[in-house]
């Protein structure tokens, strides 16, 4: 591997780590000194902000990659300043819409989570400025990794020295999404001034061409929001009790934190993937065990860290960031049920993103998403109501397996 290569591979690394290992470090803080009260507020407002966090990364984050690559590779560099200006102005427009419509839920709310809100907003509005894709499509994730890095650790140091049981319900997130903001704004920056990108004001056609161009991959989104992203919402919605939002939101944190920072490993495998399927037209068990050649490798990796993981709960307990776990066992009994998501999610986005992507079933894929997110959401409802926040959790485990059982009925296995 060229010196290039490995710089960029441990920068995907280290952003993916970065923004892994925040929550799992800040959350405990906030819930141990804040308590369960403040701390479900909290978390619950930030639950809902991931709808418009969904609708800014529209499908910019898959699109806006192979876009770039390819006016590079036909030496269209005007172009990508063009792309860049669409891509910055729609985000934008949405991130307008969504402040009016929580403006206008003021009316309907009380004032502290409105403001919570609002200060939430700071986190898709970071991803804004951020453009990760540009830097994927560039090969070039360090600059974007020195930022993520340093002001993530720099929040961490805030919450933990400036928290304490008297703050404000404001000053955490409040430091989450300025560390956010500083990130993005740097990365914003370092693009405009390094690659020279001129913004301009596209006109309505190039906008409804960006729009449509990924409204598949949208709608995958928007469904993965539905099965995943808006427990904490729902949990509270149909329990009331604080104790249990607080357990369900740290373990769900924690488990979506290790899905996170294994990421870069489907990254790795994902281009080996592609290339032993390069011959192969079409989803058939032939394509089903070349693509398992490489998923069996991340399963086995998957299957010591997790095993790690468990093996140092004990050992974790006796640290002040961890002791929420001693007196709290119904995070760990939920991790126990919720950290068999992460090898169901190898094998969806092994057969799925890439199988079903690069093997003709890109719109049956995103069907297949959709599907899930439908059924995914009734039975979360149902579960929740009839086994708390272990039925929550059950069926974040369940929605990875209804997708899984989409995706290998393609292959006609």
């Amino acid at each position: 591997m060229k010196k290039k290569e490995l710089i960029n591979v441990l920068s995907l690394f280290i952003v993916q780590g970065s923004n892994a290992i925040l929550p799992i470090l800040v959350f405990p803080i906030i819930l141990s000194r804040l308590g369960n009260f403040s701390y479900s507020k909290i978390v619950i407002t930030e639950s809902i902000i991931f709808i418009p966090y969904a609708f800014i990364l529209y499908s910019f984050e898959v699109n806006g990659v192979s876009t770039i690559i390819k006016h590079i590779v036909e030496n269209k560099i005007n172009k990508i300043s063009e792309l860049f200006s669409q891509i910055f102005i729609i985000r934008l427009l949405i991130f307008i819409l969504s402040l009016i419509l929580i403006l206008i839920s003021g009316f309907f709310i009380n004032q502290i989570n409105l403001f919570l809100m609002l200060i939430w907003l700071m986190f898709p509005l970071s991803y804004i400025f951020q453009n990760s894709y540009f830097y994927l499509g560039y090969q070039n994730n360090f600059p974007l990794a020195v930022s993520v890095f340093f002001s993530r650790i720099i929040c961490f140091l805030l919450i933990y020295y400036l928290l304490n049981k008297n703050s404000s319900v404001y000053l955490a997130p409040l430091l989450i999404g300025l560390s956010f903001m500083v990130s993005g704004l740097f990365s914003f920056i370092y693009i405009l001034i390094k690659h020279k990108i001129k913004l301009s004001l596209p006109n309505y056609k190039e906008l409804k061409y960006q729009i449509i161009e990924g409204k598949e991959i949208f709608f995958g989104n928007i469904s993965v929001l539905l099965f995943k992203d808006i427990n904490v919402l729902i949990v509270s919605l149909i329990t009331k009790d604080t104790n249990l939002i607080s357990s369900y939101s740290i373990a769900e944190k924690i488990v979506k934190s290790l899905q996170a920072s294994l990421r870069p490993i489907n990254q790795f495998f994902y281009p080996k993937g592609l290339i032993l399927i390069n011959n192969i037209k079409e989803t058939n068990n032939k394509a089903f065990n070349k693509i398992f050649s490489v998923t069996k490798i991340q399963l086995t990796l998957i299957f010591f860290i997790i095993s790690s993981f468990f093996l140092g709960v004990n050992y974790l307990q006796d640290y002040e960031l961890f002791s929420f776990l001693e007196y709290n066992k119904n995070i760990i009994s939920l991790i126990g049920i919720m950290i068999f998501s992460i090898f169901f999610g190898v094998l969806n986005f092994m057969y799925g993103t890439l199988g079903l992507n690069h093997l003709g079933q890109k719109r049956y894929f995103a069907m297949s998403i959709f599907l899930t997110g439908l059924v995914s959401f009734v039975t979360l409802l149902i579960f929740t109501k009839y086994f708390s926040i272990y039925g929550t959790a059950a069926n974040y485990v369940l929605s990875e397996i209804i997708l899984l059982f989409f995706i290998l009925y393609k292959f006609k296995l």
